[in-house]
């Protein structure tokens, strides 16, 4: 939910620890949400990492609800739900034996009752501080990570980069391949959808908000804002998105040249339920299929992590603040390619801002194909979000959420770029 830069800071100055501080690496601490008990209290899976008078962010990762047809429009959100809300609090109490954390402020909205759809987030604050080497996050794992957030109640200096590339929403590699060397025409393979354990010759799809269940795991339908997997013989996967589509995985074999790659994750900021104060990962893209050898198939890109930064003052010194999604840079010989991740979101308030500063969340470019074996490039992933607010900009920030490339192929084989 969005809380007004003033009242944020005002309410959690009292809990600023560090007054001067260099920082980098991994600040935060995380923890993944088993349920909400009440509108006070949430239980999670290791209370231990928190202390009492910490600042946290919770935020919903995951749990929208999905067209689950056997069509074209497989994966397209149909509700929001609370996927990308999120909310500040301070810890009163814990109950370290039932791993309970009691909040200051009531939550607003209704927890998923289903353990790794949120997670909770330690709050760093500084009065002052330096990025002295690249400040990032830990990755998302499936269940928490993924996310920078921390507050500078004075200057933030920054002397490197803040960057959560590729820390978001999972690509995966192919894991098997059955009914080898058969075209998409001949086994009927070009459903949207196919089970994990199912005896077919289809990818995996890419991580994103939707939860993925076995029974749909593999298939070139997109999965919200995870990208499809290629079907049957060689195709790519399609993009992982965000704002911006991903792009599809490039058509199958030449022998059998069905247009049967990976679907692009969708476009979630045309979706009629998506609300622009959400934050969310970048999806991952999905994977290419393989005939024999998995290793010579490229994996899905990573989406992006977030950031979400609150600053009086900010001394830029030409750094960046990236939020990428993976590049997919490996070129397959025999085998198809992997679609690049999403790009992430990036969420900054400053009351004033001195120097240049880039703010990225750029989608990820596709996996290339052989140019002299042609076999179909991954999709290119689809860019991000950037929120950015200041009430005193002396130089206006370069902004860039545009779209990835895909991957090179056969000129027939190849993939469709991501979209900004």
């Amino acid at each position: 939910m969005k809380i007004l830069f003033s009242i944020l800071f005002s309410f959690f100055s009292i809990y600023v620890f560090n007054q001067n501080a260099n920082i980098s690496g991994v600040i935060n601490t995380y923890a993944w949400g088993i349920r909400q008990i009440n509108t006070s209290q949430i239980q999670v899976d290791n209370a231990s990492v928190f202390s009492v008078n910490d600042t946290v962010l919770i935020i919903q990762m995951k749990g929208v609800q999905i067209n689950t047809n056997n069509s074209i429009n497989f994966g397209t959100v149909n509700n929001f739900n609370n996927a990308g809300n999120y909310m500040f609090s301070v810890i009163n109490n814990i109950n370290y034996n039932t791993n309970t954390l009691n909040l200051s402020c009531p939550i607003p909205i209704s927890l998923p009752f289903a353990d790794s759809l949120f997670q909770v987030v330690k709050v760093k604050s500084y009065y002052n501080a330096t990025v002295s080497h690249t400040l990032t996050c830990m990755p998302w794992d499936g269940k928490k990570g993924g996310v920078l957030v921390f507050m500078v109640y004075g200057t933030l200096t920054l002397n490197a980069d803040i960057n959560v590339s590729e820390k978001g929403f999972r690509g995966f590699q192919n894991l098997y391949q059955n009914y080898l060397d058969l075209c998409s025409s001949v086994i009927g393979s070009s459903s949207f959808r196919y089970s994990i354990n199912a005896k077919d010759s289809s990818g995996l799809k890419g991580e994103g908000i939707a939860v993925i269940l076995p029974t749909y795991a593999r298939g070139r339908g997109k999965i919200a804002n995870g990208g499809g997997g290629g079907n049957t013989l060689n195709s790519g996967g399609g993009g992982g998105s965000n704002a911006g589509e991903g792009g599809t995985g490039g058509r199958e074999v030449s022998l059998c040249y069905s247009s049967v790659g990976g679907i692009g994750g969708e476009s979630l900021i045309i979706s009629s339920t998506y609300s622009g104060d959400r934050l969310i990962m970048g999806g991952g893209g999905g994977c290419g299929t393989f005939e024999n050898d998995v290793n010579d198939a490229s994996k899905g890109g990573n989406g992006g992590g977030i950031v979400i930064l609150f600053a009086n003052n900010i001394i830029s010194n030409n750094a960046s603040i990236l939020a990428n999604g993976e590049n997919i840079l490996y070129t397959t010989n025999y085998e198809s390619a992997g679609g690049g991740g999403g790009g992430g979101t990036i969420l900054v308030k400053a009351s004033n801002i001195n120097g240049n500063i880039s703010l990225h969340a750029l989608g990820g470019k596709g996996g290339n194909s052989s140019l002299s074996n042609c076999r179909g490039s991954g999709g290119g992933g689809g860019g991000g979000l950037v929120y950015f607010n200041s009430l005193n900009v002396n130089i206006t920030p370069v902004i860039n959420v545009s779209g990835g490339l895909a991957g090179n192929a056969c000129i027939n084989y190849k993939g469709t770029n991501g979209s900004d």
